[in-house]
């Protein structure tokens, strides 16, 4: 009776496994580009390994390559081990409206580098039809805790980070490789998809408006080595909610433009810089008094709320805070809703 019925499930259990082995390999996806896109999943997969194959000749373009994929993948791809550098088969629905989605203005994520604990080291995105790196702040301003297989040159100076990662375009039916210059490619989308721009940062009482950001200093957010060409870099994003998790407890925000930020990325002194992170955009404006804009820029921060209703309290030494559970008062910092 036992070997009876423990044949009974060895038989379910594979007929478990045909069947679903029958529908990830019958799985048909729409082989047509998605509405207002210029490709499909299979054209674009095609074009872009076809891209990576000839920047790739360039052996200094490897490392550039690296904040897109693996190393170790590209050079499986390179080899011909695996065939795909994006998806598989069975991955294309995905890819799909990867590009469906970006195909509406919103930021698409294609790929993602994690190392053994978790954290993210790079990848790729897919905006207005171009592809971009994401995540490349961190692996390119330090070389602490960066995973080795990780690990890519660094940007010694302000002026390295502010002329953009490298980008893949598509243009006329393929995709162009650039070593630089996605900061201004990703700046002319947002212009062409709308005249205003709301950045938003979630931050304590220290930096929240723009009297107090001036004096803000924080060493993980600055820009180059060289001691002469380092910058303090203030980051924003332009998803509220992404803010929101960084605030301590504050939320606050700058109304700008893509073209303003199009100008000062323009000059000849470092202004702007760009990153993605997952599907929002990360915006970091520079404190460079040889680009007065920023400065004008960044002294029009405000305060909009509060996440929490805990107010800080100087002691009365001033070196260290003490946490209030008394809700705040006045219109300056309104709980946020």
């Amino acid at each position: 009776m036992k070997v009876a019925f423990l044949l009974f499930c060895g038989m379910g259990l594979y007929a478990c496994k045909s069947t679903l082995s029958k529908e990830f390999t019958n799985k048909e996806c729409s082989t047509a580009k998605p509405d207002a896109s210029p490709y499909s999943a299979k054209i674009f997969s095609a074009a872009l390994e076809e891209s990576v194959k000839i920047a790739a000749v360039n052996e200094e373009n490897l490392d550039l390559l690296a904040d897109f994929f693996p190393r170790a993948q590209i050079d499986s791809f390179l080899k011909g081990e695996v065939p795909h550098l994006l998806y598989s088969e069975i991955e294309s629905c995905a890819l799909n409206e990867s590009i469906a989605q970006a195909a509406k203005g919103n930021i698409a994520e294609l790929s993602l580098m994690r190392a053994p604990n978790s954290k993210a080291w790079g990848g790729s995105v897919l905006f207005h039809g171009d592809v971009f790196p994401q995540l490349t702040f961190e692996a390119r301003t330090t070389s602490f805790g960066v995973p080795e297989e990780f690990q890519r040159k660094l940007w010694l100076s302000a002026k390295d980070a502010a002329q953009g990662a490298a980008w893949f375009e598509w243009r006329e039916g393929t995709f162009k490789f650039h070593r630089n210059g996605s900061i201004r490619k990703v700046l002319e989308h947002l212009q062409a998809q709308s005249q205003n721009l709301e950045l938003f940062r979630g931050a304590g009482a220290d930096s929240s408006n723009g009297e107090r950001i001036m004096s803000f200093r924080n060493e993980s957010t600055m820009f180059g080595k060289d001691p002469n060409l380092v910058l303090q870099g203030v980051f924003f994003t332009t998803s509220e909610s992404e803010a929101r998790r960084w605030a301590n407890p504050n939320l606050s925000s700058i109304s700008t433009t893509p073209n303003r930020l199009l100008e000062m990325a323009s000059s000849d002194s470092p202004g702007v810089f760009l990153d993605f992170n997952r599907k929002n955009l990360d915006i970091a404006i520079m404190m460079n008094s040889k680009n007065p804009d920023t400065l004008d820029l960044l002294s029009t921060l405000t305060l909009k709320c509060s996440v929490s209703p805990t107010i800080e309290v100087p002691l009365a030494n001033d070196s260290e805070t003490e946490v209030s559970a008394e809700p705040r008062q006045g219109p300056s910092a309104p709980l946020c809703l």
